[in-house]
């Protein structure tokens, strides 16, 4: 390889702009059952029922690769949201939360923390999807949450803690001295710790005072903030539970109120291609129609009929096996009664 040959390598190495995809791939979203049950949800959303036609008979068109790339990107943040939702629902966190929104604590009192975690995380995804509105009034409030509790919180906590570590006051004398609720006497016992631990020497017993009294004002203040905002989040947990279908019928599954089975039934793209029409069953199943009826016997008129019956009939075969099994079950139903009727013509 020529000296031109190795430079022109070197420069296209430099020159790779193809990045990794973001996010979920197709390929990732088609293989898994659940993504690819809350794809085909994102695509019936977005009013794509054609596209998913053709993305079960395999017949793409050149359109159809920009519109996948964007839904796969949307699908993706959506469920990179919901996992971070998932990650901060503990059971500590929902018992902090019900503390402070007595409705959001009915519910968890019905189902206990633990069924209330599992029932929440096992919809997030879900209605991040169908549910949009409720989905980001959680998120909005966690993130407001988190948001503070990073922030001012923080900034006043490591506030605190150093005044105490600089004075070398332990935190447990000056926790005692915040949880006294008269403010008069609070006042007082502060008094006594910038009196035993300040300097007059210093000139800074009156200075640790007033620090200690405002960064206790200061404290609270953070406190009530940060425990509205936990309020806000037993809010929409709250709307969601009680206003959101599968998110409250999974809550009372975990009491025993309504069967677990309920949940729609979900496949992976390969096994839904699987249940298109088996044309082997049915031409056997209309072989056998055909000696049980003595079909050749029968006039015309009668052959006709015979023939309508059994395409109805394989028709809502195929209905029932695919009802209540979501989007992509759906799509397949229609592609598969389009394709018994194109085969009453070949009936012979």
């Amino acid at each position: 390889m020529g000296i031109l040959d190795t430079l022109r390598k070197s420069k296209e190495k430099k020159e790779q702009t193809t990045p990794p995809p973001e996010g979920h791939t197709l390929a990732e979203i088609m293989q898994d059952k659940d993504s690819f049950h809350l794809f085909g949800e994102l695509l019936k959303k977005g009013g794509y029922g054609d596209l998913a036609t053709r993305i079960i008979e395999g017949k793409p068109n050149e359109g159809d690769i920009a519109v996948l790339e964007k839904q796969r990107k949307i699908f993706s943040e959506k469920i990179t949201k919901s996992e971070k939702v998932e990650e901060w629902l503990t059971e500590e966190s929902i018992i902090n939360i019900a503390r402070k929104h007595p409705r959001f604590a009915e519910m968890i009192n019905l189902a206990g923390s633990e069924n209330a975690i599992e029932a929440i995380r096992s919809q997030l995804k879900e209605i991040s999807i169908t549910d949009e509105v409720r989905f980001n009034k959680i998120v909005k409030a966690i993130g407001e949450s988190e948001k503070h509790k990073n922030g001012e919180y923080k900034t006043v906590n490591d506030t605190v803690e150093k005044l105490l570590k600089d004075n070398k006051i332990s935190s447990q004398e000056y926790l005692d001295v915040l949880a006294i609720e008269d403010s008069t006497e609070r006042n007082t016992a502060l008094e006594k710790l910038a009196d035993k631990y300040g300097s007059w020497w210093k000139g800074n017993k009156k200075d640790l005072f007033d620090a200690l009294r405002d960064n206790a004002i200061s404290s609270e203040s953070q406190i009530d903030q940060l425990n509205k905002l936990e309020k806000n989040i037993g809010s929409a947990l709250s709307f969601t539970l009680r206003g959101n279908d599968s998110m409250r019928n999974a809550l009372f599954s975990g009491v025993g109120l309504k069967e677990k089975s309920s949940q729609e039934s979900k496949s992976g793209f390969s096994e839904v291609k699987k249940e298109t029409l088996d044309e082997g069953k049915f031409n056997k199943d209309w072989e056998d129609l055909k000696t049980k009826e003595s079909f050749s016997t029968k006039s015309p008129s009668e052959q006709d009929a015979l023939k309508k019956k059994f395409i109805n009939e394989q028709q809502k075969l195929y209905k029932d096996k695919n009802e209540g099994k979501g989007f992509w079950h759906s799509i397949l139903a229609a592609i598969t009664e389009a394709l018994i009727n194109s085969k009453e013509a070949t009936l012979k």
